[in-house]
């Protein structure tokens, strides 16, 4: 305030008011059954995973012009995949993670916060922060598909084991149809064929979480070992 006091004047109301900046913290999981309960992947953290606070608006979702004015705070997830946000005025923030080729989100869901840009996971959270806040917990959980392989081999002594050194000199069988199924319910169901090669077979894309039956198409005059 800059004041001129006058003779016996009484100068009142010169107020000071002050906020202290908050944090946003939390922890990034790898859900490796893809059901969403992160809460048994703790021990799990994924590194290397950027977390972003952008300013809102209030209505809690990221809008394109919300995302495009840059993020108001930023942290990368650590090797137990925790992040903090330091720095954040107090204000309405949504908090999103970047996506990241070939992962996907498991938690939070259903709750699109973060749809303003398709770099971003869709879920995140929208928050409120006040003077000195920590805002806590606000976790994420993400997968990423699995592989099923092998291979198929001429077992010379039918004892089981591939053995291609002499002297049983077991070789790799081409030409096998392997299938994959899924349980549905309390029905399986094909999923897919593969033929074996000089190296194997193998199927991609798999969800975690679901139950799989991997089986041989039997040929004539062969056993199984």
């Amino acid at each position: 305030y800059a004041i001129v006091i006058t003779s016996g004047e009484d100068e009142v109301n010169n107020d000071f008011g002050n906020f202290q900046q908050g944090t946003k913290s939390g922890t990034k999981v790898e859900d490796m059954d893809a059901d969403g309960n992160i809460g048994e992947d703790s021990a799990n953290g994924l590194a290397g995973w950027v977390i972003n606070a952008y300013a809102d608006d209030g209505d809690g979702i990221l809008s394109l012009a919300e995302f495009t004015a840059g993020a108001a705070g930023t942290d990368t997830t650590d090797v137990n995949g925790d992040y903090t946000i330091t720095g954040l005025d107090p204000g309405a923030y949504v908090v999103c993670e970047v996506a990241q080729t070939d992962w996907f989100q498991s938690y939070p869901t259903g709750t699109d916060e973060c749809t303003g840009s398709a770099t971003l996971g869709a879920d995140g959270y929208a928050i409120v922060i006040t003077s000195g806040e920590d805002e806590v917990n606000n976790d994420f959980g993400n997968w990423t598909p699995a592989t099923k392989s092998g291979f198929k081999f001429y077992d010379n002594d039918r004892d089981g084991n591939y053995e291609p050194a002499s002297p049983q000199l077991d070789t790799k069988l081409s030409n096998w149809a392997i299938e994959l199924w899924w349980l549905n319910g309390s029905t399986w169901q094909w999923l897919a064929t593969d033929l074996t090669d000089g190296t194997g077979y193998s199927f991609t894309g798999l969800t975690p979480g679901v139950t799989y039956a991997v089986c041989e198409v039997n040929q004539a005059n062969y056993f199984q070992s």
